[in-house]
This record gives C-alpha cells, structure tokens and sequence, in this order.
C-alpha cells in the first residue's frame, strides 16, 4: 500500500523465537545534510527525539536503543531528511557503532570482530514546504559480512523487490556454506567458524597483518673460543608468517644489540629471540588464523660496541631488505615447543642469503591470487580487440551519451605529454586528436592500461562501435575525452618486480610502482575486484579530473561507473564464457521482469506446461550481434497443467533487436523458449509459455564455473549468495536470487536496493533471524 501522507514509514521488527527481546538491539544513525562535513545524528527511542554524536572515541554504545518486546515498530519523524542512513541490528554483546571525531560508520569485521550484526542503508527525503513529496530509498547491504540473517517486506516497493533478504537461519546458512566450500577451496576462509559467520573476501583480505615485531632479543653467551664469524657482525631481524599458501609481508626490522665489549672483546656468542610480556619470553600467537609457521630473516651490519661510559648507545643504519636473508623457518607448534620459547642465534651465515622478506602477503590467502586468472585474461585480450561500450548519460540536465572505445595500451606518463596519439570520431564522422597531457609521471615507469575514448555515437544502433566515416551521429557527452584503467599489478601489491604478461610464456613485464594518488595501492589485485577499490575506484585520478574544466562529472561520474561495470563483470566472470570473450554490453541484460507471473490453468487439449518448478530468465540481442548475459530469474511452481504469462518493461530498439526468453525445469539446464523481435514499432514486453521450447543460442550465465572449486574464475562468495531460494530450496540462499554481495553489485538490477521514490510504503517489515 502506497503511503499517501508522505510519512516515513514505521519500522517494524518481528524477532525470531529464538531472540530474546533483551539480547537485541538496534542503531539507526544519519547525516543531517548532503555535505561530508555536516553533522551526524541517532535515533534515541528513550527520548522519542534524534540526538547528535558525541565526540567520544569509538566504538559508542548510547546510541544503541533495545528492543522493547519481540514485536514492535519503530516511528521516525517524517520532517527530517536522511542522508546517508543506515539501520543496524544487533543479536547479543556488542562493541557498538564505530565513532571518530562525532562520525559514524559502519560496524565491520575489523571494528567489531566478534558482533553478530546486519544491516541495511537508507535515504530518505522529507516532504518539502513547496508541496514536493516525500522520496525514499532502502538497500540491504551483504558486502561485508553475515551474521544475523533478515528480510524485509514493503508493499509498494517495485518487482521483484516486494521482499528482500536471506530467510535462512544463520546456522543453515553457515552449513551450506561449509558444504558448498569445503577446506580445499580458497572461498572456505570467508567462514568464520567460532563466530558462526561468513566474512567477505575483501575483508578477509584486509585483515592480513605481518606479525609483531620481536620484543624479546638478548644477547648472551661468551665461552671459550667463541664463533668469531658471529661475532664479526650485528645482526637485525625480521619475522612474517607462513602456511600452505605463500607468506605475510614482514614485521617491523629490529636491532640484535651489540656483540662486542667497548674494549673490543666478545661480549656474546649467541642472540636469543622472541616475544615476551613483562620481560619474560612467552608462546607465539599468530597475527593472522590461517598462519602455521614462521620464517626469521637476518642481516648482518659492521660490529658494534657497546657505547663508551656516559655516552649513548647508537643503533647502525637498517640494512636494505635485500640484505636480509632467511636464517631459519619452523612451524608455529614447533616454535612453541621451544625451550623458554626463544629461538636461540648462534649461526655464522644464514640458510638463504638470497630469499629476502616479504613486502606484501600477496599470495599468503589463496583469495589474493584465485582471480589472476581473468583479470590477466581481461587485459591481455583487449590488447588485441577493441573495448567498447554505450554508456548512458552520466550529468543531469545531458540526455546525450558516449561510445568508448579503446584498447590494452603501454603508457609512460610524464607530466606535461600528450597523453594518447589515439583520435576520437566527432559527430561528423572525422577523426580528431585529442588535446589531453599527463598531469603526473617523470617519463620513467611505464603502465600497462586500458585507454578509452569518448566518441560521438549511433542513436540508432547503440552497440555500433565502428563510426568513422559515418553520417548522421550524435554528439557525444564526453566526445574528445580519455580515461585509463590501470593493469592492478604493481610492485607495492605484489612484492615483485617483474612477471609473464600478457601470456604466461611472455617475456617478463617489469612492474612499476604503484600511482601515488591511487587509492588502496597495496590491495592485491584480486582484493581489488572483490572490493571494487584501488584501479576500480580511481575518482581521484589527476588525469580525468584535470579534463573535468571541459568534461563536467568525467572522474566523478564517467570513469568510476565504467569501472563499477567492468568490475562487477570480472566479480560474475563475464570477461569470458564458452563461446569466447563477451563485450562490456553483454555483462548485464538491460531486459527484467516488471511483474509477477500469472499462471492460468490449462483447459484440457491444449498444450501446457505440466506440473513443477519453472525458472525463466531474460536476454537481449544487440544490434550489432552478441548475447547478454541471463537477467535475474522468477520462479513459478505449478501444481496443475498450466501456462505462464511473463512481463517485461520495453528495451531501446537501438540497442536490442531481438528479447529471449529462457526456462529452466527444476535445477536443469536453461533451454531457450521464446525468441521475439524488438523494433521502435513493436517492442518486445511479454510472453505466455506453453510449454514449447526452439532451437536458439544457449544461455550465459553469471558465475559461470560455480561448479568448480578448485580454479574460480568469478567471485564465488557473492555466487553463493544469489542462489535463489525460490527456484532451488536445498542449495538457494537469497529470496529472488537477490543480494547485495559486493561493492556495485547493483550494476544491472541485481542487488536488494530498493528505490521507492514518491511511491512509500505505510511500513517496512523486518523479520529477523536466528
């Protein structure tokens, strides 16, 4: 039912059985204006009435309220706008909402490790004095972890969006998981199993840490005769963390101490390591939960005496890391198996001097490699075929768009330099140069980038990407603009220096250092496209906002939405599928469902579909040829003969020239059942399924190695989210196959955001549980 009177709508919690109301508690916070720097503010149910933060340090607790009973609804004022709201809902002890400088934020595995939590954000806008209406906008959020399911239901909100979530218990949820990930797959680390909770890649990424730096070194021992080839030197030590996988960048260098007297005599023989509380050496705790074992790495320095009478003790300069070598490795079980729990230095050369220590943990989880692969594949490819892609207009006020084209290019920016010897094609079908220059680089390190171009374009066929020479094109929004996105390997994510690109056989590609002005630099690549940051999230780059003077929104809008595309496509594994590579417009089908189904029983003698579960699909055909992928599904279960009658809302006729129509039969294969025309005279909205199939292209579909556990190419954890609870019941997750699993999973209508604009619902019901 739409809320007539503009009113927010009452928040209703409904607990689960198994919720003691006293074990529940919930925040709701926002920004009290559109600006970064306005302040915040909390809902306090005690006082009926929103209060602003305090400038406490975080995490804070007054801003929690508690659930009343296991049934009750909470009523906002209507006059009051919501920026950037979020809604969190607490089970048992918690640490609170995280506060720094009056602002929160929030919660997440880092900064409340062991809170059951979930959550959803909100905008909403209150009615103005000039009679405007109300709008608002609800988006469930899964991106960084589960571990309290919910749904949320809301009358007015748009297909298929009527409710939203995960009905699973977390216990169910957590024992499918297990199931579908089992030890020998790198998804398993996401499964937090003392905490009963799933943790997303990228957190479990960010979470990696280089051990602490040893506390415990003692110089001791000087008998007889004493190993003078340890005594000619002083050492510094390093630590990182090993297992199965690979190891952690190293822990902070730290100094061995002197080993000779001021007289120059040994003043010890040996040096002993480790870390210790209140003096004494205790039992190693690893940083990290997937460590087994240790490497200590050495280097030598010229020897140092201990400082003269009255004098201070200087430490030498730190070696260089390539000095250091590794001295020993042990398992972390061994280590603690150690008498006094040190490790005792008494070597005169170290194991391998030419095995240096880590700067990254690139490697250390399995996650921050398993999607080298296509990213690898993603750039090599379009070193060789032209990228292209229509996007849409990106400024409000413009209805004109832009087709970019481009390819995988080496650049060396050096500041000052035209940036590409690339032209675009103009509205008039000629080719012109670009004037764009580097705003950064000294001409001495070279990246490996896909360079795009901003052309006029074809409004009468959207996908044509081969315009020069042609009539009758429009202006392109940012026609003569070029935007890079950066290969993500870099030394400072990596730890090396050279690497076989573009095919595995290449000769090596030397790795530059990393941007300065990038953003999360020293995320892996693979942690890069789960979170959608670093070269995934380059609002900031120099070069595209210098071009905004004449490109209004190019960084702001422009490049980080494609960028959102092409990640949310390596994030499904959509670079490629069995019939070779997609193009950028095949990632998304632009056609979704507009309604429910409506089945109607079969009179006797005609041909229907018999009884059971049916799963339909949509995809588009463009133009220029090439299939999208499958759109989001709708399942029917039919208990008699019957026929289905599916809605669609109409699609550009420039962009698609035909609609299929995909059914899959239980947990079987899609077959194609309907292949339908769409022209400006006759778009392509609805079909009745009879039970008839055709003979047609096979379906693409997201996550398309979701059988494979071993080798994934697409991002697994947010796949086994949008399992559609409604088409399979054993392994389905999500109502509607919908979720929220990643960063910009809304790229092509798949997630739970739910935009109701003027349309509110007289209230949103949250069932949570347990």
């Amino acid at each position: 039912m739409t809320n007539a009177a503009n009113a927010f709508p009452g928040l209703r919690f409904g607990l689960a059985a198994s919720i003691k109301p006293a074990d529940f508690s919930y925040a709701i916070f926002f920004r009290q204006g559109p600006h970064e720097n306005d302040p915040w503010s909390y809902w306090s149910a005690a006082n009926s009435a929103y209060e602003q933060f305090s400038s406490a340090a975080s995490p804070q607790t007054d801003c929690l309220n508690t659930a009343p009973g296991s049934n009750f609804t909470v009523s906002l004022p209507s006059d009051t706008s919501m920026n950037s709201g979020v809604v969190v809902m607490f089970h048992g002890q918690t640490k609170g909402i995280p506060v720094h400088d009056s602002k929160p934020s929030s919660p997440t595995p880092s900064s409340n490790p062991d809170d059951h939590f979930a959550l959803f954000e909100l905008t909403y806008t209150a009615p103005s004095s000039n009679g405007s209406g109300a709008l608002l906008d609800v988006d469930i959020s899964n991106v960084d972890q589960i571990g309290l399911t919910f749904t949320a239901a809301s009358s007015s909100a748009p297909f298929p969006l009527e409710t939203v979530g995960i009905p699973l218990k977390i216990g169910e949820l957590v024992s499918k998981y297990q199931t579908r990930f089992p030890g020998s797959s790198p998804y398993s680390d996401c499964l937090n199993v003392p905490n009963n909770q799933l943790i997303a890649p990228q957190d479990v990424l960010n979470a990696v840490r280089a051990p602490k730096t040893l506390s415990y070194v003692a110089p001791s021992g000087v008998p007889p005769g004493s190993k003078t080839g340890f005594l000619s030197h002083s050492y510094f030590y390093m630590v990182s963390e090993t297992n199965s996988s690979g190891e952690t960048a190293a822990s902070t260098h730290v100094f061995g101490g002197p080993l000779l007297s001021d007289s120059g005599d040994p003043a010890a023989s040996e040096i002993k390591l480790g870390w210790q509380q209140d003096g004494t050496p205790v039992a190693y705790t690893p940083e990290n939960p997937l460590a087994t074992g240790l490497k200590i790495y050495r280097a030598a320095v010229a020897p140092q005496n201990a400082p003269l009478p009255g004098q201070p003790f200087k430490v030498p300069p730190t070696p260089a890391l390539s000095e250091f070598g590794l001295l020993t490795s042990m398992t972390i079980k061994a280590w603690n198996e150690q008498n006094d729990y040190c490790y005792v230095d008494e070597a005169i050369s170290v194991k391998s001097p030419s095995q240096n220590p880590k700067t990254t943990s690139y490697g250390f989880s399995p996650l921050s490699t398993c999607l080298d692969l296509p990213l690898q594949n993603f750039f090599a490819h379009y070193m060789k075929e032209t990228f292209w892609i229509y996007q849409s207009s990106q400024m409000n006020g413009t209805s004109n768009g832009t087709m970019w084209t481009g390819q995988v290019t080496l650049v060396t920016p050096d500041q000052g330099e035209p940036i590409t010897s690339s032209q675009y094609v103009s509205s008039d079908g000629t080719q012109k140069s670009i004037a764009a220059t580097w705003q950064w680089g000294d001409g001495k390190q070279s990246y490996y980038v896909l360079q795009l171009v901003g052309n006029a374009y074809d409004q009468n066929d959207l996908s044509n990407h081969k315009l020069a020479g042609k009539s009758s094109l429009t202006k392109g929004e940012y026609e003569g603009a070029v935007i890079n996105l950066y290969f993500p390997y870099f030394q400072d994510n990596t730890g090396r220096t050279k690497m076989p690109f573009p095919a595995p056989t290449s000769p090596p590609y030397t790795l530059p250092t990393a941007p300065t002005w990038l953003v999360n630099a020293t995320s892996s690549p693979s942690e890069q496209v789960f979170a959608c940051n670093g070269v995934f999230s380059t609002v900031n780059d120099p070069d595209a906002t210098a071009q905004q003077t004449s490109f209004a929104g190019l960084a702001v809008n422009a490049l980080t939405n494609l960028e959102n595309v092409i990640v949310s496509g390596l994030n499904r594994g959509l670079a490629t599928d069995k019939q070779g590579w997609l193009a950028p417009m095949q990632y998304t089908s632009l056609f979704q469902f507009s309604q429910a189904a409506i089945v109607t029983p079969a009179p006797k003698g005609t041909s229907q579909l018999s009884a059971g579960r049916y799963t339909y699909a949509l995809a588009g055909v463009l133009k220029a040829g090439g299939q999208t992928a499958l759109s989001w599904t709708q399942t029917v279960v039919l208990t008699s003969d019957s026929s289905v009658e599916l809605s669609w809302l109409p699609q550009s006729a420039a962009l698609y020239e035909k609609a299929l129509v995909y059914r899959r039969s239980g947990s079987g294969s899609y077959v194609l059942i309907a292949e339908l025309e769409n022209t400006g005279e006759n778009q392509a909205t609805s079909y009745t399924d009879t039970g008839t199939s055709c003979k047609g292209p096979a379906a693409i579909v997201f996550y398309p190695d979701f059988d494979g556990v071993t080798a994934p190419l697409s991002n697994l954890y947010s796949a086994f989210l949008h399992q559609n609870v409604s088409a399979d019941p054993v392994n389905g997750i999500s109502i509607n196959g919908l979720v929220y699993g990643y960063p910009f999973d809304d790229q092509g209508s798949f997630s739970t955001n739910i935009n109701f604009g003027k349309a509110l619902p007289t209230s949103i019901t949250i069932a949570v549980n347990n």
